[in-house]
């Protein structure tokens, strides 16, 4: 008898947000026996850009600019002036979730009268401690 007539294999997928699984299940005998489960496709993330992020009373504008990093260097950039929050095009989700965290940062400090501190370096340290708090806590933030 040949594998194929004594076996009866079935491939189950089971799909949820980001990821599809297949389990090959083998149905003979009367009982069934996973022989194997793998990853069929991982879903990207879609993350839609917000038309604006509210900081204190005002509410920035998000702008996307592919000449932002060429012109300047920056993922990001926020002017308080115009109230605009503008970021480089092209980035992959997370980094854009994070290039948009550190310049609210600068709106925080600034909306707070913390000119002293709104420097590059103390936003790295504070956005990078937001990041860890939002990023091993998914919980919270639902």
């Amino acid at each position: 008898m040949r594998p194929s007539e004594q076996y009866s294999n079935q491939m189950i997928r089971y799909g949820c947000n980001t990821r599809t699984v297949a389990f090959i299940v083998n149905t003979s005998f009367g009982h069934s026996t996973c022989l194997g489960v793998f990853l069929v496709e991982e879903k990207k993330e879609k993350f839609m850009i917000p038309n604006k992020i509210k900081i204190g009373d005002k509410d920035y504008k998000i702008k996307v600019d592919q000449q932002i990093e060429i012109n300047s260097g920056r993922l990001g950039e926020i002017d308080y002036r115009n109230v605009e929050i503008t970021v480089t095009s092209g980035l992959e989700t997370q980094m854009l979730k994070d290039v948009l965290v550190h310049e609210a940062v600068h709106g925080m400090l600034q909306f707070m009268g913390e000119h002293e501190v709104n420097r590059e370096e103390t936003v790295e340290r504070i956005t990078g401690g937001l990041l860890m708090l939002i990023k091993g806590n998914p919980d919270l933030f639902k």
